[in-house]
């Protein structure tokens, strides 16, 4: 009976001719390194940096910015809502600014000085209102502040200082409607006027 052969590919097991192995382990093999493609790196349209793999933002049209240079556009561009490359509008518009002409600041100011006269009036009015009106002068108007907020509270002690004067004069009421009258026609005249040139309404 011939004896059986075996056909082994010689270059199989990639060991130097005459070189011994044990068979029972397996036999060592090199690691080839895969070469995987990285993805191209991808520029920011307003700063044109590279953008960061963790730090982006894409548009609902589909355009990638920078985290930062997005937002800062948004905020202070005028059209900042818009995407920068194609002009979809993304977002609502963070701020608009509406031009107001001098007599609508000088109405403003006039609405806002009659404000602070109701206010006035309704701390002075009645026997419990004055009551009340010298408990928060001694508290400093902490209360008033916490339930109502600061914002009346300047033009509040500028009244109470204005009584606390004229406390011992005749006509102390009139004088005291003379004295806002006088503020009224200054705010909604002089300031409204300084302040309608300052932020350059329409004339």
């Amino acid at each position: 009976m011939p004896e059986a052969t075996t056909h082994t590919n010689p270059n199989m097991f990639c060991l130097p001719v005459g070189s011994y192995h044990n068979l029972s382990t397996p036999i060592p093999t090199k690691h080839i390194k895969k070469n995987v493609d990285k993805p191209p790196k991808e520029e920011c349209p307003i700063c044109l940096k590279n953008i960061k793999t963790t730090d982006f933002v894409v548009t609902k049209c589909g355009h990638k910015f920078c985290s930062k240079c997005i937002f800062t556009n948004f905020t202070k561009a005028q059209n900042g809502n818009n995407c920068p490359m194609c002009r979809t509008t993304f977002a609502p518009a963070f701020c608009t600014s509406v031009k107001k002409t001098r007599l609508q600041v000088a109405d403003a100011a006039d609405s806002v000085m009659d404000k602070f006269w109701r206010e006035d009036r309704k701390l002075s009015k009645t026997s419990t209102g004055i009551q009340k009106r010298y408990q928060l002068i001694d508290a400093e108007y902490e209360t008033y502040i916490q339930e109502n907020g600061y914002t009346n509270v300047p033009y509040l002690k500028l009244m109470d200082y204005m009584r606390e004067v004229l406390r011992n004069c005749s006509e102390k009421d009139s004088k005291i409607s003379k004295l806002h009258n006088l503020m009224d026609d200054f705010i909604c005249n002089s300031f409204a006027e300084n302040l309608a040139e300052k932020i350059k309404v329409i004339s």
